[in-house]
């Protein structure tokens, strides 16, 4: 449509693009922020922790605003099950030990647009008894980057299973580094 000379939708587009660079921005830096709490990553530190683990419990969380794209928590954590027993590491049941390696996604729809903002975290988190109590402690002890990607809602199932399973291949490098392979 021209209004005085302008093509009023490419004015749209325009504007909606910069609609949307701009939550791509926001969105980026809250996740790329980091505190002293998240400062565990894959390292040689980090990877001790890990040395003489006799297995994990897979940990997917319930609801995870993916659903409606076809990524499910049982089906996600089915896949990631196959993976660490493909790879030589033991996964355990509920309740044969406080070793949990979590796997925290989440998608957002960014609005006006097909797009949708995706991210994805594996971590290990285990109980470790707290000094001087009889209480315990749950302590992230590893963790993998921060997947961060933008996928149009047709994909995103496809290009956040793809993520995942990288953050499970780097989970399980680093394992197989000090647990031998």
């Amino acid at each position: 449509m021209m209004f005085c000379g302008y093509d009023t939708s490419a004015l749209q587009r325009e504007q909606s693009m910069r609609k949307v660079g701009l939550i791509i921005l926001t969105l980026c830096t809250a996740f790329l922020s980091i505190n002293i709490a998240e400062a565990v990553e894959d390292s040689p530190s980090s990877r001790a922790t890990l040395k003489g683990l006799p297995g994990v419990i897979v940990g997917v969380p319930r609801l995870s605003g993916c659903e409606n794209f076809g990524v499910h928590s049982q089906a996600i954590g089915a896949e990631v099950d196959s993976q660490l027993q493909e790879a030589g590491v033991k996964v355990l049941e509920k309740g044969q030990g406080p070793i949990v390696l979590r796997i925290i996604f989440s998608c957002n729809p960014l609005p006006s647009t097909d797009a949708v903002l995706f991210f994805s975290i594996v971590r290990i988190d285990q109980t470790i008894p707290w000094p001087n109590s009889s209480n315990e402690a749950i302590v992230t002890s590893w963790r993998s980057e921060r997947g961060i990607g933008i996928s149009h809602r047709e994909k995103v199932s496809a290009d956040l299973r793809k993520d995942i399973k990288t953050r499970v291949n780097q989970f399980i490098g680093a394992w197989l580094s000090v647990n031998g392979e």
